[in-house]
């Protein structure tokens, strides 16, 4: 979302990061700990972190902790597990694997150099996108599953349609 905050809205969001920030190797930090640093309660914390980002409070951490890991990765003195375990992640395996999901190319290949091309390079407003080796159809607005199912019938009708 590329709109202009409120001046109290980028400061809470600061001040948000600067917590996160803080706390970015603690792998127990959590939405409990972020709400009691704030002052806020539980609630109040996730409510208003969603309406300014669109994301949920653990998203918004986890987001956090990779975009942090992305730049450690484009420096290059660490290891994959050290950054994993220096962003708060439990296991080598579960940071890779929340990484690639997130940007779509794999630590490995950021720290090679060769994965940040694949990343600026990718068209994410595409209908189609390959998934975990399977390929998915998106309408806007519906579930995937009655997306390719609605395609489907569609395109079966048309044939059916083409063919008398």
């Amino acid at each position: 979302m590329d709109y202009m905050l409120r001046t109290c809205d980028q400061v809470f969001l600061n001040k948000i990061n600067a917590i996160i920030r803080e706390n970015i190797d603690n792998e127990m930090f959590g939405v409990k700990d972020l709400a009691f640093q704030t002052g806020l309660s539980h609630y109040q914390l996730c409510k208003r972190i969603n309406s300014l980002t669109g994301k949920t409070t653990v998203q918004f951490i986890r987001i956090q902790r990779l975009e942090n890991a992305m730049t450690m990765l484009k420096d290059g003195n660490l290891t994959v597990a050290e950054i994993a375990f220096k962003n708060g992640f439990g296991s080598a395996a579960y940071f890779t694997y929340v990484f690639s999901g997130y940007y779509k190319t794999s630590p490995v290949s950021i720290k090679r150099g060769d994965g940040y091309r694949a990343i600026q390079g990718k068209n994410k407003s595409s209908y189609f996108s390959l998934l975990k080796n399977k390929l998915t159809f998106k309408v806007p607005g519906m579930d995937t599953r009655w997306g390719l199912f609605t395609f489907l019938v569609l395109l079966i009708a048309c044939y059916l349609v083409l063919k008398n």
